[in-house]
């Protein structure tokens, strides 16, 4: 059974790279680096050479592209929503309020440099192959907000499966329009 299963893994490694190289299937790789027990790790395990690099880093820069794309969204509507509160501000007339000397100390500076997101992702080591990872997801929802909902939408599983469908097909085979009666002999 070792043999059989050492024989299939060389074509799936290779189906894998090669789907993982294919810009319209980046789905495949976004999804795995969510999955808290590859992460990135699982390039390095499966594509170790050099040559590889290249693909490694295709994989690390869909990633990141992905995370792009939800960050500027959540701006987006962050900044909707500043834009909304600064308006109810201005309709409604307030008394100007003076500054503490304590109020002062507790202004914002600056810009605080700090890592993104996905890149203290990519630093995280990996979890147990049995650990759930809806409730892992929802324990970092607030360590890593936006990777979260990548998460949630690269790893959900669809409401239809092609398996229900097929079971659904088989019945209608058997029972169809014109033979919706059984034989008491076949019963």
């Amino acid at each position: 059974m070792l043999e059989n299963a050492l024989k299939l893994k060389q074509p799936i490694n290779a189906l894998y790279a090669s789907q993982t190289m294919d810009l319209s299937s980046s789905h495949l790789s976004i999804a795995t680096i969510c999955d808290p027990r590859f992460n990135v790790s699982i390039y390095e395990y499966y594509m170790p050479d050099s040559i590889d690099a290249t693909k490694r880093d295709r994989a690390r820069a869909q990633f990141a592209a992905c995370y792009n794309q939800y960050k500027d969204c959540e701006n987006d509507i962050q900044a909707a929503a500043i834009e909304a509160t600064i308006a109810a501000e201005i309709e409604q007339p307030t008394a100007q309020q003076e500054l503490d000397s304590d109020d002062e100390m507790y202004q914002h500076r600056g810009p605080i440099i700090e890592e993104v997101e996905w890149r203290r992702w990519f630093k995280e080591y990996g979890v147990d192959r049995n650990t759930n990872i809806l409730k892992y997801w929802q324990a970092k929802q607030y360590q890593y907000p936006v990777i979260s909902r990548i998460a949630r939408d690269y790893l959900a599983i669809p409401a239809s499966s092609a398996a229900s469908e097929r079971i659904f097909s088989v019945g209608g085979d058997i029972v169809t329009k014109k033979r919706n009666r059984l034989l008491p002999s076949t019963l």
